[in-house]
């Protein structure tokens, strides 16, 4: 079975895209909640943000595993309309770290557009991320679900911390891999298993079920956070969406750079810890870096990490017992976003 779905990722077959389709309804619906939530009474300043962030696109993973794993745990008709204020509120928490992040990053490019904090400054960008943390909480609470509300709300916190952490661990190469994978668990993985959980919960799933879903959720997590970590060194500009080496000149040390120093000389290594203390990292330093990466064929090294978390995830699918399409997208979706390019 993993042997058969690894030929189809390489092969470029796109699970993200069939399972975008078979949700599509379900999509716009969750789309259209997050428009209509954008609207204020009092500042017309928010929804222009909101829909700007919107409108970019992106490829809506987070709330499309909500509604995958509510109709996988065999939700009826009837409660759909709570799975897809749930998958609106994942996505609004989601957004919300990301205006956040690109003023802590300062980052100016998202998705080949402007960031918000470019085009309208950090206070908007931080006061609208606020704005859409509360409405996250509104979607909650019209889904009726403490539970689901205990998940999503224990989560943001999670991601808060992570940030926090994240802070701490600036320029630190030294850092061990099992900090380094802590810290992609609260920052990335953390939400996407409340995704997959908070779908399972709308659809009264049991306690079993509703664990071997969060856990696929941390595991299709993990995988993505990893690549997403790789693709900041090796990935083409135009596909990226955002500016390559970000992490690099924010002094981020990720598995890119764990791996790379576990493999190079001394006086490498001597090298990289200057750079990643030093006070400026420059455009030629990352020229130098990213030719030390191909030398020691690194990228194949942190594809090899996340492919690491596919068995198990697969072998939740096939546990879980269901034959839909979906469930056969979700498992081919572990290994295309361990093979990702973008």
């Amino acid at each position: 079975m993993v042997h058969n779905s690894e030929e189809r990722g390489v092969q470029g077959h796109s699970p993200l895209l069939t399972l975008s389709n078979i949700l599509k309804p379900q999509m716009e619906m969750v789309d259209g909640l997050m428009r209509s939530a954008a609207l204020s009474d009092y500042a017309e300043l928010i929804p222009k943000v909101i829909n700007h962030i919107i409108g970019a696109g992106g490829k809506r993973v987070r709330p499309m595993m909500t509604i995958a794993a509510a109709r996988m745990c065999g939700i009826v008709k009837e409660k759909e309309v709570n799975a897809i204020r749930l998958a609106a509120s994942v996505e609004y928490i989601h957004t919300a770290t990301l205006l956040h992040d690109d003023v802590i990053d300062e980052g100016v490019t998202r998705r080949n557009i402007p960031t918000a904090n470019r085009i309208w400054g950090n206070k908007a960008s931080i006061l609208v991320g606020d704005y859409m943390f509360s409405q996250a909480f509104s979607f909650m609470v019209e889904a009726g679900s403490m539970q689901a509300l205990a998940v999503l709300s224990h989560v943001s916190a999670v991601i808060s911390e992570s940030e926090v952490l994240q802070l701490q661990l600036i320029g630190d190469i030294n850092i061990p891999e099992a900090d380094y994978l802590q810290l992609i668990d609260a920052k990335t993985a953390s939400l996407f298993a409340a995704a997959t959980e908070v779908g399972a919960i709308s659809a009264g799933a049991s306690a079993s079920k509703r664990l071997q879903m969060r856990r696929y959720g941390w595991l299709f997590g993990m995988i993505f956070q990893i690549t997403d970590d790789l693709l900041d060194y090796f990935a083409r500009h135009e596909k990226f969406g955002k500016s390559i080496g970000g992490d690099f000149y924010e002094g981020k040390v990720t598995c890119v750079i764990l791996i790379l120093k576990s493999l190079i000389t001394t006086e490498q290594r001597k090298w990289l810890f200057s750079v990643f203390n030093g006070s400026e990292r420059t455009p030629e330093m990352l020229d130098e870096l990213q030719a030390l990466l191909l030398e020691y064929k690194v990228e194949e090294k942190a594809r090899e990490m996340a492919r690491a978390y596919i068995a198990e995830g697969q072998k939740i699918i096939a546990e879980l017992g269901d034959s839909s399409d979906i469930s056969h997208i979700m498992s081919e979706l572990l290994v295309s976003t361990a093979n990702r390019e973008y």
